[in-house]
């Protein structure tokens, strides 16, 4: 089955859109180091790392990084800026459906991209069992996440923007009992016109509290951003920080 995830041709047109670049990486990096408390030597795993500039940022400040991504071409590609850094990462090129470790890590992140990609929702259960089963405990799993309630207030139709001279026309509809986004995208770029659609999941905050509760974890926090702020109608973001 087709899957957009993993289509290496969409990430090519998206790059810069979809996740962050390595400027704004810097700043999330410090925000969860402050965050979670978690101090350097500690074991992080960067799960869906995509160009592993994550996984390169903690392991730059001294702590033991797993990094685990789909997609082969991102994890060569960041395997090969780990070595021109000098930092040592440990790379697993695997779907994070199949990948755990018994109370092994201090940290689990999924900041890349917003966590809610799977086609089926069961895979979303899956992911986070397989996470709380790798952390120790008192360890904590931190998630970026396409928040319900900031959809209702800032859902745009139809946008066009431009990034280094190339032009998206951004679709966006909402599926049947606001489930999910599906985006379609126009790509203009090099007089060439590429067409594709992405899904996304869409998470209310009580939705993925209940969810990682019900998976075992505790001291859920809701924020509105990596600053700490809460999850309330001022919120530009959503992300939920579970402690095992």
């Amino acid at each position: 089955m087709y899957v957009w995830f993993t289509d290496e041709e969409i990430w090519k047109l998206l790059k810069g859109i979809l996740s962050p670049d390595r400027a704004k990486v810097f700043e999330y990096v410090e925000r969860i180091v402050e965050l979670t408390g978690i101090e350097p030597g500690s074991r992080v795993l960067d799960i869906s790392s995509r160009e592993g500039f994550f996984s390169i940022e903690f392991a730059r400040r001294g702590f033991k990084v797993t990094s685990i991504e789909v997609m082969k071409p991102f994890i060569e590609n960041a395997k090969k800026l780990a070595k021109k850094e000098g930092v040592e990462i440990e790379f697993i090129n695997d779907d994070i459906r199949n990948f755990s470790r018994s109370e092994y890590y201090d940290l689990i992140i999924h900041t890349s991209i917003p966590f809610g990609y799977f086609e089926e929702r069961e895979d979303d259960f899956r992911v986070i069992k397989n996470m709380f089963r790798s952390l120790k405990n008192g360890g904590k799993f931190l998630l970026l996440l396409n928040g319900k309630e900031l959809s209702l207030k800032k859902f745009l139709k139809k946008e066009w923007t431009n990034i280094k001279h190339t032009y998206y026309l951004i679709e966006n509809t909402i599926t049947e009992n606001w489930e999910s986004i599906i985006t379609h995208w126009t790509v203009l770029k090099y007089r060439k016109r590429i067409e594709f659609d992405t899904k996304m999941r869409l998470f209310s905050g009580t939705e993925i509290h209940s969810i990682l509760l019900h998976s075992g974890f505790h001291q859920i926090k809701l924020l509105g951003g990596l600053e700490g702020v809460p999850y309330n109608e001022n919120a530009t973001e959503l992300f939920a920080l579970a402690t095992k």
